[in-house]
């Protein structure tokens, strides 16, 4: 099916989001996607939202509300790879298909006063879509890292009899919790101190190379995403 063809159906907790956004003053539109285009592209919306703040005088919570829905909105375009204007329209014929009391006619008609606004939070070149592929490669990978964690604890050893500890050997569980085709999966390993050692000389060694890797980039005036601010 062409791209301009498919069909979106906007999630009903999505509804709000959409209205909110209509509901946002033209102007403060129009000066937050000009103060978003000077930024460099983030694959975290959270920072994104903080570099706008820091260095303007739009309200938090507006910036807040508008970006979070426009970056989501750019990695669901990403996925579907649709183009802006296809994109923006296959959203509105779905808005427009919902009843009036869910869409309501001023809502229909804010929405249409603002589409060319929202159409440059996506350019392809600006930072929302730069971001949104970004993160779109970061997670087409088999398996996802989640967060890990080190679990110390010590066994004691006794003595035939079983009756007195004659010495304790300390151990360590690693946990990497992952996600695997959509499923959330959890990995457990027994390590000893030499492993911690050997596992914190391999970190040290990919943090190094990282590091490396961004200062040539650098020398280029190549982005590195995420950004460290190092």
């Amino acid at each position: 099916m062409p791209a301009d063809e498919i069909g979106i159906t906007i999630p009903d907790s999505e509804i709000q989001a959409f209205k909110e956004f209509s509901r946002v003053d033209t102007n403060f539109l129009e000066k937050l996607a000009d103060e978003i285009a000077l930024k460099s592209p983030s694959i975290d919306p959270e920072g994104l939202i903080k570099s706008v703040v820091s260095v303007s005088d739009l309200p938090e919570g507006k910036v807040r509300s508008v970006l979070r829905l426009v970056c989501r909105l750019a990695f669901v375009q990403r996925r579907m790879e649709m183009e802006v204007s296809s994109f923006v329209g296959a959203l509105t014929e779905d808005l427009s298909r919902r009843s009036t009391k869910e869409w309501t006619n001023e809502d229909r008609e804010a929405w249409l006063a603002r589409i060319p606004i929202f159409q440059k939070f996506l350019l392809p070149e600006g930072p929302i879509a730069l971001g949104a592929k970004a993160s779109d490669l970061l997670v087409e990978k088999p398996n996802i890292f989640l967060k890990t964690r080190i679990i110390t604890d010590v066994r004691p050893v006794f003595d035939d009899p079983g009756k007195k500890i004659q010495c304790v050997i300390p151990s360590h569980t690693l946990v990497i919790r992952f996600i695997e085709a959509g499923d959330l999966n959890e990995f457990h390993v027994s390590m000893d101190i030499e492993d911690l050692r050997l596992m914190k000389d391999h970190l040290e060694r990919a943090i190094e190379k990282e590091r490396i890797i961004r200062s040539e980039l650098n020398r280029f005036k190549i982005r590195t995403l995420p950004e460290t601010g190092e």
